[in-house]
């Protein structure tokens, strides 16, 4: 219905009709205009949750705070600071439970001080954040008096799934419990300081997540049953940005950051001089925790296992450096977990006895690039040691300028990479160079260890007695002295330098108690393989009762020399074949009558090499190599007679070497009996 009315002018003559629903249509119009332009100065004005302008609050005292405090919880209508103008001690706890607006606690021009006084309660903090409440401190510092509470610890601040944010002066010290506990939700450092607090710095638990943009954690205890001090990861998530944690002490593992059942990532940031009296004096990963290293410096931290890092779950190095960090073995990482090296540099580590960069035990390590360099060990791998079923797989990067340094009546061994006991090291491709060790400058392999050289170079390392790439060796370990092996299908072996015996590769054997016999290794050299050059001198130096297994176009260099030392009567099975048209050499260190067994060492064109300063051979059928064909060599021939293969007990048993002891055997002994 359209409703019209008439107006009268001031002379009274009758205006046109008015239209009044389109009236109420321009004041609806008008209002909600209005009512916009309320609505956007209410949020410049600071008056809606969440905007930087608010109420501001000065309190001078601890009740003024309480009942300042109270107020918000209660009736806040905006975001809230409350200026603390005096010192203040804290004779109760404080809860935030506000869930709409921001709780700001500051100091005036003077940095006050929030002390605790006597408080029962150990289970809470002095200042409670509540599910959902968010708490800001800035330019204040909570002490926790631990002077007069030592026995009676308590939270600083405890988090139960809220927010709390640490900014630029602000302190939580001096403690007898941890700094903070965020059981769950969200803490995030931009500035500040958590120090001196004897059960940790900040612990992590209940999925909680803190994020350290800046700031310092420094001087915390760790004495307590939670094991770290700068940071304690129990089910949560670390984040670390930027900021340093420094100078932690941790009674049994992670004197940075102790990680269980949590993960961690670092993209910048220091954890520097901490100390952990086990495990990882700066980083401490369990079975079930990972962490991803992206930047920033883990350096100077020292414990017992891992200096900078002990690793038991999974830990990927991208970029950073974790360096000049010291313990007794894995002076940077020591890791029985999985380990994954993508970049980034592990450097000027040091270790009081093995693996002055990496200390690898049973665990797993994938190198694809990174560099492990000026590392150094007391005793054995000086870059990288592996012990006891672990395995390295290298695809790239630097093993590069580590020394293994020995003294005081020790032989070092494996100056870039050491392996013992049932170890494995396979080289796809990367370098390994510049090393020295008193064995092994390059690599030291031995106890049932396997070194398999895929490509890559191991070159201008130097040994001070054998082996200045590769030193294939057994030690005098009663147990699991059996098959330590290198192979080497391609790559090149190069350039290397020894005081003593094997420019390039050295390998012998040890007489084992344990079994009445010689321990025997395996040098397998084939494909692309190349080893030695023109300069290299004594390229391969070969002891007694090793075998060289390699056959088609192997890569001896021309000039190159293998040198090998009978130490007995006896060579048991060597086959080299060396590349076709090389000049390579095989020499004698002795000349000495003896028997070979196996195959003629030869060229792949089938050519003899030069073989200088042999003696006589002796007569096949003199088995026991005492120079006389008699009634003992009849008595071996006898015992083994009818054995076929891995059955002779004696391998010149078999005298045609057709793997069977047999009348024809027989026959060439009785034919040479008495001479």
């Amino acid at each position: 219905m359209n409703i019209t009315g008439a107006a009268m002018n001031e002379t009274g003559a009758q205006t046109a009709p008015v239209d009044l629903e389109e009236t109420c249509h321009m004041n609806h119009k008008y209002i909600h205009r209005v009512l916009s332009l309320l609505l956007i100065l209410c949020l410049l004005l600071g008056a809606l949750p969440g905007t930087a302008i608010g109420i501001e609050v000065t309190v001078t005292d601890f009740e003024q705070l309480r009942t300042a405090i109270n107020n918000f919880n209660s009736n806040a209508v905006a975001d809230t600071t409350i200026i603390i103008g005096a010192d203040l001690t804290m004779t109760s706890s404080l809860t935030i439970l506000n869930k709409y607006y921001i709780l700001t606690i500051k100091s005036d021009d003077t940095v006050r001080t929030l002390k605790r006084g006597y408080i029962k309660d150990s289970n809470t903090g002095i200042i409670n954040v509540s599910t959902n409440a968010k708490l800001v401190i800035e330019e204040l510092i909570i002490d926790g008096d631990m002077e007069n509470y030592a026995d009676n610890a308590i939270i600083l601040v405890k988090i139960s799934s809220g927010s709390f944010t640490m900014k630029e002066g602000a302190v939580l010290e001096n403690n007898s419990g941890p700094g903070v506990d965020l059981y769950g939700g969200e803490f995030t450092m931009f500035g500040g300081r958590v120090s001196n607090n004897v059960e940790g710095g900040v612990f992590v638990s209940r999925s909680g997540r803190f994020t350290m943009e800046g700031g310092i954690i420094s001087n915390n205890g760790g004495s307590g049953g939670k094991g770290g001090s700068g940071v304690i990861c129990y089910f949560g998530v670390f984040t670390m940005i930027g900021g340093k944690i420094t100078n932690n002490t941790s009674v049994h593992s992670g004197g940075g950051i102790n990680l269980s059942y949590s993960s961690c990532s670092l993209s910048g940031g220091e954890i520097t001089n901490n100390t952990a009296r086990n495990f990882g004096g700066g980083v401490y990963i369990d079975n079930n925790s990972t962490l991803l290293m992206e930047g920033g410096k883990i350096c100077k931290n020292t414990t017992r296992s891992g200096g900078g890092v002990c690793n038991a779950g999974t830990f990927t190095l991208k970029s950073g450096i974790i360096g000049e960090n010291r313990s007794a073995g894995g002076g940077g990482i020591y890791n029985t977990g999985k380990l994954i090296l993508e970049g980034g540099e592990i450097s000027e580590n040091a270790a009081e006895y093995e693996g002055g960069g990496i200390a690898i035990i049973r665990g797993s390590c994938d190198m694809i690039a990174c560099e492990i360099n000026n590392n150094t060990a007391e005793s054995d791998g000086g870059g990288v040691y592996m012990f006891f079923l672990g395995v390295f797989t290298m695809f790239g990067g630097k093993i590069i300028n580590n020394t293994a340094v020995g003294g005081n009546g020790s032989i070092s061994k494996g100056g870039g990479v050491h392996l013992y006991l049932a170890a494995t090291f396979i080289m796809e491709d990367g370098i390994i160079s510049n090393n020295s060790a008193d064995d092994g400058g390059g690599v030291s392999c031995q106890a049932d260890s396997e070194f398999i050289m895929k490509n890559g170079k191991i070159s201008e390392n130097m040994a001070e007695n054998n082996g200045g790439g590769v030193n294939v060796s057994q030690s005098n370990t009663a147990y699991y002295v059996y098959g330590k092996t290198f192979t080497m299908i391609g790559g090149k072996l190069e350039n290397n330098y020894a005081n003593n015996k094997g420019n390039g590769l050295y390998w012998d054997y040890i007489w084992s108690e344990t079994y009445a016999e010689r321990v025997l290794g395996t040098v397998s050299i084939s494909g692309t393989a190349v080893i030695g050059t023109a300069t290299d001198g004594n390229a391969i130096t070969r002891a007694i009762a090793a075998q060289i297994i390699g056959v088609g176009e192997t890569g001896l260099s021309d000039s190159a020399y293998i040198n090998i030392e009978p130490h007995s009567n006896d060579i048991e099975g060597a086959v080299i074949a060396t590349k076709q048209g090389s000049n390579a050499a095989i020499t004698y260190e002795e000349a000495r009558v003896f028997h070979y067994l196996g195959d003629l060492i030869c060229k792949a064109d089938g050519s003899n090499v030069i073989l200088s300063s042999v003696g006589d051979l002796y007569a096949p059928e003199d088995i026991n190599m005492d120079g006389d064909v008699n009634i003992l060599d009849l008595s071996i021939l006898l015992a083994n007679f009818g054995k076929s293969g891995a059955e002779i007990t004696v391998a010149r048993a078999d005298i045609n070497g057709d793997g069977d002891v047999n009348v024809l055997d027989l026959s060439r002994l009785l034919a040479e009996f008495g001479k």
